[in-house]
């Protein structure tokens, strides 16, 4: 599995792809950021990311030629001590009762990908309806000893030229001030409402220039998910 970022031109996309997740029985559309690597000295191109609902940040490797990208399938894009995920090509359809199965086709061997004069990238040969029934893409398989099941399907996978937000995550220069914070915050996950009272402090730094703060975990609840972050405002 590639985890660290290949040597070569990189550029940020927004990935996106309608996805079929055969565990929730549901049809989403995904996104998330991707950066594709390429390395023309050796025809050698590196996709981060190939199927938007498992952002892992894994790399899968393939090659490119005129504006044609080559990615063999087999890859895996996440391992674990025993198991692991595997890109792979397949189609979807429906069982006898009505739920949604995703079959792995192994006689396709590679995803081709076509660079448009517009600076997309878009992947080639898939298809699929609202009702994800019939739909051929990308498969994400999951493998362990002795065992595979597929359970993603992703196709219309799109590549758009983006810039990843700014995330700022270390304290800001400035006066650190602790201030006691209250408030009420709904969680629609399990839907359950909290007092932001009950996480104690929070901590606010005025910029030298007089007009900069910078406010830690502004929406009090979220550090314990996405750890520390600074929202920059003007006082």
């Amino acid at each position: 599995v590639i985890y660290d970022q290949p040597d070569g031109a990189v550029a940020t996309f927004m990935h996106t792809g309608t996805t079929i997740d055969t565990d929730k029985q549901e049809i989403i559309n995904k996104s998330t950021y991707s950066k594709i690597v390429i390395d023309p000295d050796n025809g050698l191109v590196y996709i981060q990311n190939p199927v938007a609902a498992t952002p892992e940040g894994s790399w899968v490797k393939g090659t490119v030629n005129g504006n044609k990208i080559t990615i063999p399938m087999g890859q895996y894009i996440y391992w674990g001590s025993s198991e692991g995920a595997m890109l792979a090509w397949g189609s979807s359809s429906r069982n006898g009762d009505g739920y949604l199965e995703i079959e792995k086709d192994p006689t396709v061997t590679e995803a081709t990908f076509t660079i448009n004069n517009d600076g997309t990238i878009t992947i080639d040969n898939t298809s699929g309806g609202d009702d994800g029934d019939g739909a051929t893409g990308l498969v994400v398989v999951w493998v362990w000893d002795g065992g595979e099941a597929p359970y993603l399907l992703e196709w219309n996978s799109e590549y758009t030229a983006a810039e990843i937000p700014t995330v700022i995550t270390e304290q800001p220069e400035g006066e650190a001030k602790q201030y006691v914070r209250s408030g009420f915050g709904f969680v629609v996950f399990d839907n359950t409402l909290f007092t932001t009272e009950q996480e104690g402090k929070t901590t606010i730094v005025y910029d030298e220039d007089g007009t900069t703060v910078y406010i830690k975990n502004i929406v009090n609840g979220m550090s314990d998910s996405f750890g520390e972050s600074w929202a920059v405002g003007t006082l």
